[in-house]
């Protein structure tokens, strides 16, 4: 499973779970998670589908050139809680997610943080 926001770091991600899963022929469970309070903006949020409807198309493309099964899935919710909900209900051999570059995740914790905190499987964390 691999989280992807669209992020330079999150595409870095996607990039070495494809090779993981080509590697070890496996399927890659993309998954880009809409927070709460973006998801509830309105007008913007029609915006940030067109955005996720795009991701998928890419990421589905990209499988296609890697030779490896490939998903995309797109939520609402927490982004940290929603991965980790996700690799239980399809019992993920493990999450891949891109490091944050935001300062308020210095603050605060970052996704990757919270996710290796409460993970059940292995975390990677691509720079």
């Amino acid at each position: 499973m691999v989280g992807v926001d669209g992020s330079d770091t999150s595409w870095r991600a996607v990039y070495y779970a494809l090779g993981r899963a080509r590697r070890e022929n496996s399927t890659v469970i993309a998954v880009n998670v809409m927070p709460v309070a973006v998801a509830g903006v309105g007008a913007g949020c029609a915006a940030l589908v067109d955005a996720g409807s795009e991701m998928g198309s890419q990421i589905e493309s990209l499988a296609r050139e890697y030779d490896v099964d490939a998903r995309f899935e797109s939520v609402v919710g927490d982004p940290a809680g929603a991965l980790l909900r996700l690799a239980s209900e399809y019992q993920a051999d493990g999450i891949v997610v891109g490091a944050s570059k935001a300062l308020v995740h210095k603050i605060f914790g970052s996704i990757a943080s919270r996710a290796v905190r409460r993970s059940p499987c292995p975390v990677t964390v691509v720079p």
